[in-house]
């Protein structure tokens, strides 16, 4: 026996023999789509297919389904990609759609995107096609996502689209993890220095300032200074905090009208290095979500109404209304962008050259791809920097306090000898 024994999990199918028959049985594979190959070789349609140990675990009492929603009441951008790869990869296997999103279904454990698949399900079996069943959940897909999917639709490449659309969706996220996962240890930093400087200022300095008092000579500036701010720290912290959360929610409420947004996004993209940063990445996703639409024959007009709502930035909303109305009136797009603030020379040349060779959708995937390298470029650059700037500045401020506090007790000393 020089053999060593694998599990392999086994699975419950119910699958189309024929247009009429269905069977029922179990097979054993490695994963649901090997399993779901193994049906197609055998000349079967999947209609459903679960693991048998999750069959079994039917007979247990579930949480109910009102209890979870309320810890997913959203369906993250990640959820979204893995949805899309999941429908991406089936349909390439030669699934149809329906019993895709009816496998899918099955498997998704997110309560709230689990009802969503369902809901495309019964639409898409009701006669919708898949862009209509998804274009009817507009908080979870993105007007560019079924735009996308009617275009591969129309042309018959619905496989190559789906494809496509989840290189992005996870290429997208990948990004915004890389993002969050730099900025993790220098938030913690941040939050660690400022509930120490809280403490020492509403709690600890409080406390050694009557003995400066009782030395009845006069102190010196930094220290003086010091006094100040604690006694209002330590008298008044509750004001202040009341003024934080008033200002935090009029921010809040000023940045949900277009107008504040608009001010906003201007004011983020004049400061230093993140402007810059965002600049990049913004025109990075307009230009790679551009090229996807007309590359899948999407007629410019309607591309550019799709990215308008997914480019995340007032500034190029407002400058992309005008750039519409040009091209529809009939002028080149790279007339029409010429008056958007956030393009700089070069990238409307790559467009120009794209644009008058008949490659437009190639131009923009290229600057989508030079763009790309820049904000990685950027992100790291600003990324190495927050960590020692941020260090530099609590450091700073503690050995300030520090500063004021000895200077008192260095004065005493020379008075005594």
């Amino acid at each position: 026996m020089g053999g060593v024994f694998k599990y392999m999990p086994e699975f419950i199918y119910r699958a189309k023999k024929g247009p009429a028959e269905t069977v029922d049985g179990q097979i054993t594979a490695e994963h649901t789509e090997a399993a779901i190959a193994r049906l197609l070789k055998m000349g079967l349609s999947p209609v459903d297919i679960r693991l048998k140990a999750d069959v079994l675990r039917k007979v247990l009492p579930e949480p109910p389904r009102a209890f979870l929603k309320g810890f997913h009441r959203k369906v993250s951008r990640a959820e979204v990609a893995v949805f899309i790869r999941q429908l991406s990869d089936l349909a390439e296997s030669g699934l149809p759609v329906m019993q895709a999103l009816t496998l899918i279904e099955r498997q998704t454990k997110q309560p709230v995107l689990r009802e969503v698949v369902g809901k495309i399900a019964g639409d898409v079996q009701d006669g919708a096609s898949l862009s209509q069943a998804l274009g009817r959940h507009p908080k979870v897909f993105l007007n560019v996502v079924v735009n996308m999917v009617q275009s591969g639709e129309l042309s018959g490449t619905v496989e190559d689209v789906l494809s496509y659309l989840a290189d992005v969706l996870e290429r997208d996220q990948e990004i915004r993890s890389n993002v969050s996962a730099s900025l993790v240890y220098p938030a913690f930093v941040l939050s660690v220095g400022i509930c120490t400087i809280f403490v020492l200022l509403t709690w600890v300095i409080p406390r050694i300032v009557g003995i400066f008092d009782d030395l009845g000579e006069s102190l010196p500036l930094a220290t003086r200074l010091l006094m100040g701010i604690s006694f209002v720290f330590a008298r008044f912290w509750w004001a202040m905090l009341l003024v934080s959360v008033l200002a935090g929610l009029y921010a809040y409420r000023t940045l949900k009208t277009a107008e504040g947004r608009l001010r906003f996004d201007r004011f983020i993209l004049r400061v230093p290095l993140i402007g810059d940063l965002i600049r990049r990445s913004v025109l990075e996703r307009f230009a790679r979500t551009l090229g996807m639409l007309v590359q899948s024959g999407v007629d410019i007009v309607s591309a550019l109404e799709a990215v308008k709502g997914i480019s995340g930035n007032a500034v190029l909303e407002r400058d992309l209304n005008g750039a519409i109305i040009r091209v529809r009136d009939g002028d080149p797009l790279t007339e029409a962008l010429s008056g958007c603030v956030l393009f700089s020379e070069t990238s409307l040349n790559l467009i120009s050259i794209g644009e008058t060779s008949g490659a437009l959708a190639s131009g923009l995937l290229k600057l989508a791809q030079l763009y790309g390298r820049q904000t990685q470029r950027a992100i790291k650059t600003l990324t190495s920097l927050i960590e020692p700037v941020l260090i530099l500045v609590l450091g700073a401020f503690v050995g300030f306090i520090v500063l004021a506090m000895l200077m008192p007790i260095f004065r005493m000393n020379l008075m005594v000898q």
